[in-house]
């Protein structure tokens, strides 16, 4: 049905076009005054304005489907886009919260009298890595069943389909250990270098930068 209306609408513009030449050719003769001319080129004025308004009846039906399947297809992506940004927020939010818990296992959590940490600039890089690389290997809330469980139920379970690594892969398109807390990496004083993907002090990784 399609390829027959686009026939019909091609033979009216094939039409259209000839005229609109043969127009052209005339237009100067009926500017000088050549009456025959001048008739003609208002005979041929309407009939394309006949032949545009059939080529557009025809071409409606299939118009519309194919602005149809277009908004359809929109739609779609959209609502694919808007679930990966809603999943990514999600991951962002469980890698930090994961981070947090464990740098403070690991004794690199800010003082909660001082807000400083209390070893120096150098360790806190070194156990940091050691979580990071700890981190990226072990499954998202693997440590809390019921935060997995509400994740699922809400029909998120991409946030927690895999590994930290695997999951910020999949919908941050980067491993975990890229996925950083501005607040708390400056808190420790900490840098993560984009290379390596491994972490400094804030004085030795300027050092390592200036180095190359």
């Amino acid at each position: 049905m399609t390829t027959n209306i686009t026939l019909e609408a091609r033979g009216y513009l094939e039409r259209k076009a000839a005229l609109e030449r043969e127009r052209e050719r005339l237009s100067d003769s009926a500017l000088l005054g050549d009456a025959t001319a001048a008739v003609r080129v208002g005979e041929i004025n309407r009939e394309i304005a006949e032949l545009a308004a059939k080529a557009e009846s025809v071409m409606t039906p299939a118009k519309q489907k194919a602005t149809q399947k277009r908004n359809t297809e929109e739609a779609a992506r959209r609502e694919a886009d808007s679930h990966r940004e809603h999943l990514a927020r999600f991951v962002y939010e469980e890698v930090t919260r994961y981070r947090r818990q464990e740098y403070y296992r690991a004794g690199i959590a800010p003082s909660a009298r001082t807000g400083r940490v209390e070893i120096p600039a150098a360790l806190v890089a070194k156990k940091a890595g050691a979580v990071e690389d700890l981190m990226g290997a072990t499954r998202v809330c693997g440590d809390d069943y019921q935060r997995e469980a509400w994740y699922r139920q809400n029909f998120l379970s991409g946030v927690v389909d895999g590994t930290h690594d695997e999951v910020c892969q999949k919908t941050l398109g980067v491993s975990a250990r890229y996925v950083r807390d501005a607040d708390l990496d400056k808190q420790l004083g900490i840098v993560l270098d984009a290379q390596s993907g491994r972490l400094f002090d804030v004085k030795e990784g300027a050092e390592h930068v200036a180095t190359g």
